[in-house]
């Protein structure tokens, strides 16, 4: 976990510090990961996995390396 003391110790800004406790917080309670239709209510279009993300733009990362 992000220690958010220490990283605002060492620099960066409190309200930012904030946010990556509260982030973290979030991602490790498990509360990230669960499917929802907030995507679809916001864009008007489903929301997609990584692996088709990955797989609809694998000739773009190919011509790019």
């Amino acid at each position: 976990m992000i220690d958010h003391v220490g990283a605002i110790a060492n620099g960066i800004p409190a309200p930012y510090g904030a946010v990556l406790r509260q982030l973290t917080e979030t991602i490790t309670s498990g509360n990230g990961s669960r499917p929802n239709d907030t995507v679809g209510q916001i864009t008007g279009a489903p929301s997609r996995t990584f692996r088709y993300f990955a797989r609809k733009n694998t000739t773009t990362w190919l011509e790019a390396s």
